[in-house]
Formats: C-alpha cells, structure tokens, sequence
C-alpha cells in the first residue's frame, strides 16, 4: 500500500507532467487541449492537496467541488469563480457539439487570459503543499 506521502508526490508529479504538456499545446496553437489539459492539472492538485488533509478524493471532475471539500485552504471568491470556468474546459465526456463550440470559445485572447489564471492557480496551490 503506497504512502501517503507517496501519493501526493503522485498527484504533484502528475500534474506538473500535464502543465508541461499545456505548454506543448500552446505553442502548437492547440487552444482548447490546452484548456483541457489546464483542467487536468488544477484537478490533480486539488486531489494531492485532499490526500495531503486525509480526506477522501472524491469522484469528480468539478474543481469548485473538490476545492470545497478542502478545509485547511482559504480559497477567494476569485479563484472559486475561477475553478468554476476552468471546470467548462473538460471536454472528456461532452458532445462533438459542445467541443466544437469550445473549440470556437477558445481563441487567442480567451486561451492567454485563462493560461495566466490556471498559471497562477496552479503555482498558488503548489504552496498549499
């Protein structure tokens, strides 16, 4: 049976994988996969940060769920809102319909302004460990 330890350096190394892998994306112009992998990542701290206070990971993809089920981190009502958006970018289960259309949401502008905001999200959340 793994440590605990162990399993947040899991989830720690998981995610700092798929942030390198944004990056790829980005420069490869792959806005929505970048989104989605941007989703990924925040998702995989937030659980390491729920084994971290051996609280149970729960089955979901929403990260304004699971930021809510961490007692020992204050999140603001910013990055709350904030988790709420980056929970649209998982495009895993959706229709062809919906990831066209997020295709289409994920221009440029969209793509840079919400890269910073899961930038600083994840390194915020990398401190809480």
């Amino acid at each position: 049976m793994l440590e605990k330890e162990e399993v947040v350096a899991y989830w720690k190394e998981s995610a700092r994988k798929d942030r390198q892998v944004v990056k790829d994306m980005l420069k490869s112009k792959h806005n929505d996969w970048a989104l989605f992998i941007w989703h990924l990542a925040i998702e995989k701290l937030l659980k390491g940060l729920l084994v971290k206070e051996e609280k149970e990971v729960i089955f979901t993809h929403n990260l304004f769920r699971l930021a809510m089920e961490l007692e020992e981190i204050n999140f603001s009502e910013e990055q709350l809102e904030w988790l709420k958006e980056i929970t649209t970018f998982n495009l895993e289960a959706r229709y062809n319909s919906y990831k066209f259309e997020f295709y289409k949401k994920a221009t440029d502008e969209y793509t840079k302004k919400w890269d910073s905001r899961c930038e600083e999200i994840y390194q915020w959340l990398l401190k809480k460990f």
